[in-house]
């Protein structure tokens, strides 16, 4: 899937969203909004998928290299990106599990 935008915009656009994920998943588990839908069962997960979607296609859409090689390398970052969130979340971040 290629996105029909300048690379420096693309570029920017996939650095962005990686600022505002990180961010989102560093709020302190005190500070997120006490909502209804907090109770949907895996809700958080869904929100990760989510994230994660988003931010692997922007990058899919910035990356100029072969379509194979691309694809391996935004998955194998995307991985090492959540398991790196995940311990920062469970280690640096209050009330996050």
């Amino acid at each position: 899937m290629y996105f029909f935008i300048k690379p420096n915009i693309s570029i920017m656009l996939a650095v962005g969203w990686l600022l505002v994920t990180t961010f989102l998943l560093v709020i302190p588990g005190n500070d997120l909004p006490k909502t209804s839908l907090v109770n949907i069962p895996y809700f958080d997960k869904l929100v990760h998928i989510g994230l994660f979607a988003v931010l692997s296609m922007l990058f899919v859409s910035a990356i100029i290299l072969p379509d194979q090689k691309k694809l391996i390398i935004i998955a194998l970052m995307a991985i090492l990106y959540g398991i790196i969130m995940e311990f920062v979340q469970l280690y640096l971040v209050a009330n996050r599990n």
